[in-house]
């Protein structure tokens, strides 16, 4: 067995998955679950040895798992160190670069890769093998792949949004003890894209990215069947209000202020205390302002609160 475990791609949705049940399999076990930059220097090494006097499992989640000299994971594996180092690489890895020669060498069991095709007709073909395979191994159903096919006509090739709308089928075949989908469940499913849509709208919001957040609004607006302002507005003030709340904890340790949230010590560290740092409390303050103001719009009858919504938020970025 590996102490590496190499996790890429450009199916954002699939490779957060594979992470988040890894380790919140790790955490329930008991293990200790630390976080390390490789584009840091040392940063590594240093994960490895602060955690020298526990007494227990170690999973190291290093991220920018490319800037490391592969020479460092080589000897880690070498050296059958019972610390697990657990890479996450955005996007599809190079193989011209050594990181990506090293990566060949894991093989696929070790270097898991949830890559789209770039070619639109492989895309559609890949997708439709994936929502079989997400209907039987998650739901235990089985669906057609003329059914599927029709799924991804509708809705698309994208991984995430595949999964939520195979989550509705799933609780509409549940109703009638079904054992497959059938085009009944598909059609009361009535997929929109609103829900897989707000966390690329979360990241660039994040990110302070203003270009992204109106490409995403665009996008959400555009899928849409009805004024999206009060469903967006309240998925954002969910994180918007773990942001403030972290600003106010900046001086506690992170398990101690992740324990006075009621979050996972790890998410908060890497998750939520980094944007609130970058973002600044006032900032944060302002944009929870924003998004009051947003459901004030709609529950007050503005005709467009979708673009009232939009222009206060570049008025924040």
């Amino acid at each position: 067995m590996s102490n590496v475990l190499l996790v890429s791609g450009n199916q954002v949705f699939l490779r957060k998955r594979l992470l988040h049940k890894l380790l919140a399999s790790k955490d329930a076990a008991g293990w200790r679950v630390v976080s390390a930059d490789a584009g840091e220097r040392g940063a590594i090494v240093h994960a490895k040895s602060g955690d020298m006097f526990f007494d227990g499992d170690i999973v190291i989640v290093v991220v920018n798992s490319q800037k490391a000299d592969v020479r460092l994971y080589r000897e880690h594996i070498k050296s059958k160190s019972k610390v697990v180092l657990v890479l996450e690489h955005d996007g599809k890895v190079k193989g011209n670069t050594k990181f990506g020669k090293w990566a060949k060498e894991l093989g696929p069991k070790w270097h898991q890769a949830f890559n789209a095709s770039d070619q639109s007709w492989k895309q559609e073909e890949e997708a439709v093998a994936f929502a079989v395979k997400e209907a039987k191994g998650e739901h235990g159903l089985e669906l057609s792949v003329p059914l599927a096919k029709a799924m991804v006509t509708r809705i698309g090739s994208d991984c995430g949004v595949l999964v939520f709308e195979l989550r509705k089928i799933a609780a509409l075949a549940s109703l009638t003890d079904s054992k497959a989908v059938l085009p009944v469940h598909i059609r009361e499913a009535k997929a929109e894209l609103l829900e897989a849509s707000v966390g690329p709208l979360l990241d660039a919001l994040q990110a302070k990215n203003r270009k992204g957040v109106v490409r995403q609004m665009d996008l959400i607006y555009a899928t849409s069947k009805s004024d999206p302002t009060i469903r967006v507005v309240r998925s954002i003030k969910y994180s918007a209000l773990l942001w403030l709340k972290a600003t106010t904890l900046d001086n506690l340790p992170p398990k101690a202020a992740a324990a006075e949230l009621g979050i996972n010590p790890w998410y908060f560290q890497n998750k939520v205390l980094p944007v609130a740092r970058s973002w600044g409390k006032v900032r944060v303050i302002r944009l929870i302002r924003v998004l009051a103001a947003s459901e004030r719009a709609v529950f007050g009858g503005y005709q467009r609160p979708w673009v009232f919504f939009g222009a206060s938020l570049m008025k924040v970025l």
